[in-house]
């Protein structure tokens, strides 16, 4: 402080800091529980100390020495960093949940409204002539609008009893290939409307794993519904199953559709969110597909993996652990 010599430290702290302390000590003599950033100038790591110290002067006033006590307060700051940390992704977690849930507020109402909608027709207009036909309609739309309804209720269902840890799987050994074709053809129609080619590299045989068929199934089906539904009309959507070189399991599903930038991959692949939220009106959905699909592969010890680039499709790869896998049917 008296600056009479530079002074032999055995570690420094950055200047900015330094002229802190020192302009607290000059003022009031003290410093209590000063935190600071230290670096040790031989190892050169740091760590964070905290200073409680009192400048010693003489009978004239001069300061002679600096009396006190550094304490390393490391384990402490990188607790603190840590539940900082915990609070940020709790509330960016909340506020994704805020955002899904105003998106499906929407998604909820648009078939409820339909089916309130087209029954009070069915209701008024029983006895006009041509009913009967009109009926019919009504109803396919109905039934479609409940179906929708359903899907959505399922994922937000499904997703909550993964994330509270009750969901159970019911193990069987379940033929791939088999999964595979019946999936396909639930997804077709879906792709015929939408101009979607569906094309299948799958043999009839295939492997065989251990796992919960419905769990599967419904990863599957995901995986299909997701390309037909980012895919332009006039795309492909393509399905390849066989073994890893670990000896695995592994399905591939292919499309040509507008893609995912590389640094979104990862949000994508979390519940509820997204990486742009009007897609849920544009797309339709929950945007919970991926995120179930991973989950449940996860329970079964595998992984889903995704690549992608803007406009140039994503490829899903399912991957199962060798030993899940039992045989090849």
């Amino acid at each position: 402080l008296a600056a009479t010599k530079k002074p032999d430290f055995k570690w420094h702290i950055d200047p900015t800091t330094r002229d802190k302390l020192v302009e607290r000590l000059r003022t009031d003599g003290r410093v209590n529980d000063f935190e600071m950033q230290v670096v040790r100038n031989k190892t050169k790591d740091w760590f964070w100390a905290s200073e409680t110290a009192r400048v010693i002067k003489d009978e004239a006033g001069q300061i002679l020495y600096l009396e006190g006590i550094l304490i390393d307060i490391t384990a402490r700051k990188r607790a603190e960093e840590e539940l900082i940390a915990a609070r940020n992704t709790a509330e960016a977690a909340n506020q994704a949940k805020s955002i899904f849930l105003a998106n499906m507020s929407h998604e909820l109402r648009t078939p409820l409204h339909a089916i309130l909608a087209l029954s009070e027709l069915i209701r008024d207009y029983s006895d006009e002539p041509g009913a009967a036909a009109s009926h019919a309609e009504y109803g396919k739309m109905i039934n479609d609008s409940g179906q929708h309804l359903l899907d959505l209720i399922n994922d937000v269902l499904d997703m909550s009893k993964i994330e509270a840890g009750r969901y159970e799987l019911t193990e069987e050994d379940v033929p791939l290939s088999a999964l595979v074709h019946e999936s396909l053809s639930i997804v077709a129609p879906r792709a015929q409307a939408a101009s979607v080619s569906l094309s299948s590299a799958v043999a009839e045989k295939g492997p065989v794993v251990r796992a919960d068929r419905r769990a599967i199934t419904q990863v599957i089906l995901n995986l299909l519904s997701n390309g037909v539904k980012f895919t332009p009309a006039g795309g492909r959507v393509t399905i390849s199953l066989g073994i890893g070189t670990d000896g695995g399991a592994v399905l591939s599903v292919s499309d040509t559709g507008i893609g995912i930038a590389p640094e979104h991959i990862k949000r994508v692949m979390e519940p509820f969110s997204q990486v742009d939220p009007s897609h849920v009106r544009k797309y339709e959905g929950t945007g919970l597909g991926l995120p179930i699909s991973r989950r449940l592969m996860e329970l079964h010890g595998g992984t889903i993996e995704l690549t992608s680039a803007l406009g140039q499709g994503v490829t899903a790869t399912a991957r199962f652990p060798k030993d899940r896998t039992v045989k090849t049917a």
